[in-house]
C-alpha cells in the first residue's frame, strides 16, 4: 500500500481522537445490531468463501457485466470482473445492487445473519419492490469509500470474503452534511480520489468529535455491523471481495420513512400498508408519522 502513508493516517486520527476497541462477537452469539460490532464465524460455511475468489469469479462470470461507478450521464458504468481487474482503477469499486437479478446463483453462496432479518429488516415486507439493499463489492488494493452514512437511516452488515479492509466509524453525534449524505441514490458513489483523501477528510471529521472513534481492520470471514446514522469509511488494504446488506430496524423506521417519503412517497405509503399485518404496532406508529409528513391518511 505504498501510495498511502498509513502511519500518517493513524497519527492524524490519534492526534484528535481517543480510540475504543470494536466489540467482537462469535457466530453463535446473539450480537447486537445497535452498536458497531465485528463478528467472526458467520461465513465459515458459506460457499462464497471458495467460489468468490477473484480468479474464480472471473472464470465463472466471464461475460457478466457488473456496476462500477457512474458514467458522466449518471447512468451506471458496467464492466466485467476481468476488465475491471485488468484496468486497475482504484478510484472506483464494483458496487453492484443488481447482482441477484443478473447472477441469481450468487444468492445461494451466502446466508444473511438472522439478527439482521425479520423485524430487524422492516423493508423486507415490500418484497422485490423495496429500495436497493444488497450489493456485491469488489475493490482493488488502494480503493475505498468516501465518508458516508448508509441510506434511508439503515444499518448494514458487511462480510469480507477476500482480502483485508480498514474501517473507521464515528459516533452517531458526528454526522455533518459536509461529510456525508443519507439519501438513497448516493450510496456507492466513490469519492473522486478514493482512499487517498482519507487522511485529510478524516482528520477534519475527527476534529469535530474527539472521542469514541473506532478504527480497525476486517479480515476474511469477518462481518462488520454498522448501526444507522454512523459516519464511516472503508479502505481496501488488499484486493477485496465482500457482500453487504442494509436493513431498517424498528428504532430507525420513522427516520427511514421520512427520507423515503421525500424521494418515493408512493413507496413510503405502500411500506406502511405492508407492515400492518405482520407488525401492526409499528405500522400504527408509522401511519401517524406519514400523516404528519404527507398530510394525508394512509
Amino acid at each position: 500500500f505504498e501510495m498511502w502513508d498509513r502511519r500518517r493516517f493513524s497519527r492524524l486520527v490519534q492526534d484528535t481522537a481517543s480510540h475504543l476497541s470494536i466489540l467482537r462477537a462469535r457466530n453463535n452469539q446473539d450480537f447486537p445490531v445497535h452498536q458497531p460490532c465485528l463478528v467472526d464465524g458467520l461465513a465459515s460455511d458459506w460457499p462464497a468463501m471458495q467460489m468468490w475468489r477473484i480468479e474464480v469469479l472471473s472464470s465463472i462470470f466471464q461475460t457478466q457485466l457488473f456496476q462500477s461507478g457512474l458514467e458522466d450521464t449518471g447512468e451506471p458504468h458496467l464492466t466485467t470482473i476481468e476488465e475491471f481487474v485488468r484496468k486497475g482503477d482504484t478510484s472506483v469499486q464494483i458496487f453492484d445492487p443488481a447482482f441477484e437479478f443478473d447472477c441469481p446463483e450468487m444468492l445461494q453462496h451466502y446466508t444473511p445473519p438472522h439478527q439482521c432479518r425479520g423485524i430487524n429488516d422492516l423493508l423486507h415486507v415490500l418484497g422485490d419492490s423495496r429500495p436497493d439493499f444488497r450489493w456485491f463489492l469488489l475493490g482493488l488494493k488502494g480503493s475505498g469509500t468516501s465518508l458516508h452514512v448508509d441510506p434511508l437511516c439503515s444499518s448494514a452488515w458487511n462480510t469480507l470474503v477476500v482480502g483485508r479492509k480498514r474501517w473507521i466509524i464515528f459516533p452517531e453525534q458526528c454526522v455533518h452534511a459536509e461529510f456525508a449524505s443519507s439519501r438513497r441514490n448516493d450510496v456507492g458513489r466513490p469519492d473522486d480520489n478514493g482512499v487517498w483523501q482519507w487522511s485529510e477528510t478524516i482528520a477534519r471529521a475527527a476534529s469535530t468529535h474527539t472521542s469514541d472513534i473506532l478504527e480497525f481492520d476486517q479480515r476474511e470471514g469477518e462481518t462488520v455491523v454498522v448501526p444507522a446514522k454512523r459516519l464511516h469509511a472503508v479502505a481496501n488494504l488488499e484486493d477485496s471481495v465482500a457482500v453487504t446488506h442494509n436493513f431498517v430496524t424498528a428504532d430507525n423506521a420513522a427516520c427511514s420513512l421520512r427520507l423515503l417519503a421525500e424521494e418515493e412517497p408512493d413507496m413510503a405509503a405502500r411500506w406502511v400498508k405492508a407492515l400492518a399485518e405482520p407488525y401492526p404496532e409499528i405500522a400504527k406508529r408509522l401511519e401517524q408519522e406519514l400523516r404528519e409528513i404527507t398530510r394525508f391518511v394512509v
